[in-house]
């Protein structure tokens, strides 16, 4: 059996991390991470079967504790055993208890909370994982499971409510799990009915958004909502983890509104292109228009400048010409005379 803890210290230094045994910050483990999205930010419980183990995990148990900024801080607990037939009634037993003792949310164990104290290297200690494991080791109650029934085998999902979680509770004391790797029993808050059966839920309790708001497309626009909330919350299994891998589910969706963005882009940086272009053209066209108008300006305004010229450049020849009309009107004088 392993158990890991997450949780967080007061100050502003230490965020949301998983302990092993040992007290020592380690990597979300891989079964986990693997179905960890199914849970949104609220009290949660799943279970899950990735051969050859189980897993149970708890979220968002309130603690006395609060943070720097007088938020509750939350503790989530995870239980991985060997895939068997006594784990699994040992699985089912505790999580009937967890279910059971409040209906509408989850109500975790006192002992749960009390096992995990400020203080630490990590900012909280966990100080009794013997505790958490006896929680597990119980024996279960007096009652002989029976084997699913082709109707029982069919997944079911339904609104999360005080008669379908009591029902649950009690489904988990008296029949045994299906088979398969997939996630077996989820409950939590808000979800998509649409990602529970893609992720082939066997039974999923949940406020289900594709049916609370009547139409489908209400689905798409949660799961951005749910993206924004675990990015500004920091995203633990109900938000507070930091670092916490989105599925490929949330992956396919966020890449339409992306490629939608680079094909507007590239339609734009087109468009201006094409007009660049044509400005381009039209002012050379203009361009060369107006280069024979010019040269025939210049053309009329040398041959206009062309007598002044002539008198500037040749003035000996001015004034010779009016020289020999001197001299011939003087002859004239003379023959008069």
């Amino acid at each position: 059996m392993e158990i890991f803890v997450q949780s967080c210290g007061i100050s502003v230094d230490y965020g949301y991390n998983w302990v092993d045994e040992n007290d020592v910050i380690v990597e979300k483990p891989n079964i986990l991470n693997n179905f960890i999205d199914l849970l949104q930010e609220s009290s949660s419980l799943l279970i899950a079967r990735e051969n050859p183990k189980l897993l149970l995990v708890v979220t968002g148990i309130p603690s006395a504790r609060r943070d720097y900024q007088n938020r509750t801080i939350f503790i989530s607990v995870a239980w991985i055993v060997k895939d068997d037939h006594v784990n699994e009634a040992l699985i089912r037993n505790l999580a009937s208890k967890i279910l059971s003792p409040v209906t509408g949310e989850i109500d975790p164990k006192k002992s749960i909370e009390n096992c995990v104290k400020a203080g630490g290297e990590n900012g909280f200690k966990v100080v009794d994982f013997e505790s958490l494991r006896s929680l597990l080791e119980k024996e279960p109650e007096n009652c002989s499971p029976s084997k699913l029934s082709d109707e029982d085998k069919k997944d079911v999902l339904d609104q999360k409510s005080d008669d379908t979680i009591k029902k649950l509770a009690q489904d988990l004391k008296e029949q045994f799990l299906p088979e398969g790797n997939r996630p077996l029993v989820v409950v939590t808050g808000i979800q998509s009915k649409a990602d529970f059966r893609e992720a082939e839920v066997w039974r999923g309790l949940a406020k289900f958004v594709d049916e609370l708001g009547g139409e489908q497309k209400n689905e798409d626009s949660f799961r951005g909502v749910k993206g924004k909330f675990r990015e500004v919350h920091g995203g633990n299994s109900q938000g507070h983890d930091k670092g916490h891998k989105r599925s490929s589910r949330s992956s396919r969706k966020n890449e339409r509104p992306i490629q939608l963005q680079q094909k507007i882009v590239v339609s734009v940086l087109a468009i201006l292109f094409c007009i660049s272009l044509a400005l381009g053209i039209w002012f050379y066209i203009q361009s060369n228009d107006q280069n024979p108008n010019n040269q025939q300006q210049n053309d009329n305004i040398n041959s206009s400048n062309k007598p002044i010229q002539t008198l500037i450049m040749e003035p000996n020849a001015v004034q010779k010409e009016l020289t020999s009309q001197e001299k011939t009107e003087e002859l004239k004088e003379e023959k008069i005379n």
